[in-house]
Parts: C-alpha cells; structure tokens; sequence
C-alpha cells in the first residue's frame, strides 16, 4: 500500500442502530479479519457526501498532548510522550516542506480556541487524552493548570469552522469512547464526538470505540505517522497501525475497536508541493515582495558574528517566503548550513526551565544530536557542534519555525527572554576567535486587524499592539550579553495589487490590462501566504505552458 491507495478498499455501511457493533473484528473464510489484511483497508462510511477540499501544498498539523498539573479525577496518561514519537515519525521522513508540525504539550483549551479563531484549525488535529465515556466530550487542560471536560458540541464548533479557507480535513482522536455511538440525547442529536464532528463537516475522523493502554495509544499513532508523512492515504495508514497492533498485541483485540469514519472517500491530505511545500519556486518568484526584507538579508549574509534575525508582521504575512530566500540565498553561494528547529509549544511563564530544555532538545535534534542527558551537558554539545560547523568555513542558521507566534503578549515577552536566555549561552560557550558567523532566525507574528463589528476585534488589537512592542523592545536593544547582536528586519506589509500586476507583466510578458485583471484575481484574499501560493500556480502553468 501507499500512494496509489490500497488493493482493495471494504467501506462499511450499516444502520445507525448496528453501528456501535465492533465490525472490524469481523473475520472471512480464508482471509482473516480484513481490518489487519495488508493488502486491504477497512472503513467506515457516513451517509452523508463527501465536502470537495482541494488538498493542501503544505499539511499543518496539531499534535495536542493534555498534561494537567492536577489531574485528579483524570489519571495521568503520558501524552508527551506519545506527541513527541509523532513529531519524530513525521520529521524522519525527510520532507519537511510538506508539512508544518505545532507541538502542544499542554493542551489549553483556551489557548487552542483563540489560536484557531485567528489562525484557523490545522488539517490534521491530533488529541491525545482523555475522553468521556459514550463519546460526549475530551478532557483539556484549564486556565488553573487543573483538567477542563469540554463537550462534543463544543469541539465540534471550533474544528468545523474555516478561517482563511484552512479547515480541518482529519482529526485523529487518541481518547478513550471518542469513536462511541453514544446514546441519542436532546442536545446531542447527531451523536457522540467522532459521528459529530462528521456531521459538522470535517471529513475524516480516526476514533477509539473503547480505551487503549499507554504503550499501544503511542504505537497506533507512531506507526499511522510514518505512513502518512510518506505519503500513504489515511486509510492505508490507518489499516498499517491496526496491523501493527494485532501483531503485536499479544492476544488483545484493541484493534479492533480503532476506526476510521469517513465521508464519502478517503481523501488525499496534501498535494505535490509547489512553493510552499518545496521551499524551492520558480526563480522568477525570488524577486517579487518583501524586497526591503531581502535586502537587509543580503546584507547580513556578509558578517561574521553571531546574529538572532527577527522577521515580524501579521499572521500570514509571508514569514516563510522572506525565511526560505536567505535559505535560497545561503544554499546560491554553497556556503551554508540551515537546520529548521520543530519545538514544543510554550507552555508557561512558570515552566521557564522545563521550557530551555525543550528548546535545546529542539536545536540538538535539528543537528543530529541526542538530546538525553542534563540541559547543561546537552547546551554543551550544541555549543560545541555549532562551533565546529563555522570552523568548516559554513554560515550556520538555525532557524525557529513558527515558534514565536503566541496569542498571548505575555507569552511573547517570555518566549523571548527564553530564546535570548539559551542563545547567549550557547554563543558563550560555543565562542573559538572572534568570528561565529551562526544565524539564530525568529518569526514573531501578531493578530490581523478585524471590523470593530467582529466580537474579537479588541482583543486582537490589544494584543496586536502589546506582540508589536515585544518586537520594539528587541529593536531597541541590538545587543544581547557578550556578541550577540539582533537585528529586527521591517515590518512585513500586505502585498498589494499594483505590485503583483507590475511582476506579472514583465515576467508573463503581457499586456497591462490583462496582468492587472489578474492580479485582482491573485490578491481578493488579503492573505500573503496564499498570494505567494497563487502566484508559484501561475508562474508553474507558465513555465510548463
């Protein structure tokens, strides 16, 4: 199995009244269960149609890990440990374009509602928790660190909506009862979780029908993950892991109860990349936007210190784009070294050094260290592997995918006296000579401005406003202890209409009027990500025309 999908594919479609029957375990003369079979893939098929989702060029998954500081009733699972062999499944697979992984390891329920209010839900939601019996809800972690229970409705509002056109395709749901029927209840007419979030939209959903021990939660997801970050349909990757565990087992029938429920067809979760994806566009692209941006980057590419570059603007202001140019650059000149760091979500101001550690883990995984042992010891062999790295004659940048976009602008300011923290450590301790030409690059993006109609507009500006002078005060201080210097590049701004017709113009080699109607085209979203996303489309069907 893999790309193509499977042999065979055994849609179940039974009454509603039947559905809770296990029928996976079902077994067929000579065959076995087909549930296990390798070469075909059982699922579950909702009445309702199948909602037309264009795949996306670049996955962005949530892999959310509850951790209650006071778990009572709720024992405590071990969550973290189940995210972070998912983050490891998804990273070895060496294609890191095609998808953007956010680590949430404490799982706020809070936060998560305000992060998909402004930025949307991710394609593939991953929860590892608890869940309710019958399917009536997941357990989240509260404001007071303690559990928080939030109801089937409520997951369903928050993953059902699309913001910006990302919507959530897959919501994988490593909870105990979250595939359960449940019982018809008055407010709960379409069902327990898994049959309401279908219900609600999101088109594929993979779900426990009964509970599942530690050991074997982290080995169904580890081996769906390595399915699907190499390219298997979901059902493929999905029939993979039930597999795993029947084999593994030991007599349990735990498989079983792991189904996938789908609308309709199994539908891809990513696309061939294009820009997004491959980080490599059409050299045409290199010179469009962003262009007071680039410059400063060029100019950077000449020193011989130790820099942390900060690129600030809106959420989908084109942060990536301005960061795979100096990647673009870096490589152009064959004398770079450019690891991209998957971290765990900040949790607290409170968890400063559990928070360094996790931060250091990140760097040591992203150059090909273990990150075991004590945080002293491990700063120490980054220090010393980034300090070799730039006696290779290499520019070395280590760049923080996406961390610094908190919500919270108390969170901003903590995140970043963190990274300053860790940064001045390891440049202290990596110091040989005067010259340490090592990049440390930073995102940090603020909410968009909304209608003073929109219910959230004043906390967005007021937390627009506090993210933006987190990003003065780094500007204001262009040195950190020792040699560190920051340098804050400008302000990403909207790309507007003009400036894409002008680019299209010259390069598509048309006439005014038709370059202008179709940047009209290009720019309706307002949203720089997808702009630049259209115009690689454009640019693409030019170049294969």
């Amino acid at each position: 199995m893999g790309d193509a999908g499977p042999a065979r594919r055994v849609d179940l479609r039974v009454p509603k009244e039947l559905a809770e029957w296990p029928w996976e375990l079902a077994t067929l003369e000579k065959l076995g269960p087909p549930a296990v079979h390798p070469k075909l893939t059982v699922v579950r098929v909702s009445e309702l149609g199948s909602p037309s989702l264009t795949p996306p060029a670049q996955l962005v998954i949530d892999l959310i890990g509850v951790h209650h500081d006071d778990p009572h009733p709720w024992e405590p699972l071990k969550t973290r440990q189940e995210i972070e062999r998912i983050r490891q499944e998804i990273e070895a697979a060496g294609k890191r374009g095609r998808y953007a992984v956010t680590v949430d390891a404490r799982g706020g329920w809070d936060a998560l509602v305000q992060r998909y209010e402004e930025t949307g839900p991710p394609h593939l939601f991953h929860f590892a928790g608890h869940g309710f019996d019958g399917g009536r809800g997941l357990v989240f972690a509260g404001e007071d660190g303690g559990p928080e229970e939030i109801t089937a409705e409520q997951v369903a509002m928050v993953l059902r909506q699309s913001v910006r056109g990302r919507q959530t395709r897959l919501a994988f749901l490593n909870a105990c009862s979250s595939s359960a029927t449940g019982k018809p209840r008055p407010y709960q007419p379409f069902g327990a979780l898994g049959a309401m979030l279908i219900q609600h939209g999101v088109p594929m959903v993979i779900g426990l029908q009964t509970a599942l021990d530690d050991s074997e939660a982290q080995s169904l997801a580890a081996a769906f993950y390595q399915g699907v970050a190499n390219g298997d349909s979901v059902d493929c990757a999905i029939q993979r892991a039930r597999r795993d565990l029947y084999l593994d087992g030991g007599g349990s029938v735990s498989w079983a109860f792991v189904h996938l429920t789908v609308s309709g067809t199994p539908s891809p979760l990513w696309r061939q990349p294009g820009y997004t994806a491959a980080g490599a566009p059409s050299a045409s692209l290199w010179s469009f936007a962003h262009r007071e941006q680039r410059q400063q980057l060029d100019l950077y590419l000449g020193r011989r210190d130790p820099l942390v570059v900060v690129i600030g603007g809106e959420v989908h202001a084109g942060h990536r784009y301005v960061a795979e140019r100096l990647r673009f650059d870096l490589g152009r000149a064959g004398s770079s070294l450019y690891y991209p760091v998957a971290v765990m979500r900040w949790f607290s101001p409170g968890e400063k050094q559990l928070s360094r550690t996790l931060l250091a883990g990140g760097i040591a995984r992203a150059l090909d260290l273990d990150d075991e042992g004590t945080r002293e010891g491990l700063e120490k062999r980054i220090a010393r592997k980034i300090a070799d790295c730039c006696e290779e004659g290499k520019v070395l940048v280590i760049d923080l995918e996406e961390l610094l976009q908190p919500a919270d602008p108390v969170e901003a300011d903590a995140v970043v006296e963190l990274v300053q923290e860790l940064w001045t450590s390891l440049m202290n301790l990596a110091r040989r000579g005067d010259r340490l030409p090592v990049f440390l690059l930073l995102s940090i993006a603020w909410p968009q401005e909304l209608a003073p109609s929109d219910r959230r507009a004043a906390r967005a500006r007021e937390n627009r406003q506090k993210i933006q002078a987190t990003v003065e005060r780094l500007r204001g201080k262009p040195r950190l202890e020792g040699r560190v210097r920051v340098e804050v590049l400008k302000e990403l701004r909207p790309i507007e209409e003009p400036e894409v017709a002008d680019f299209l113009e010259q390069v598509l080699e048309i006439d005014p009027d038709a370059a202008e109607a179709q940047a009209r085209s290009i720019v309706d979203v307002g949203d720089n990500e997808t702009i630049l996303a259209r115009m690689t489309k454009v640019l693409e069907e030019w170049e294969e025309g």
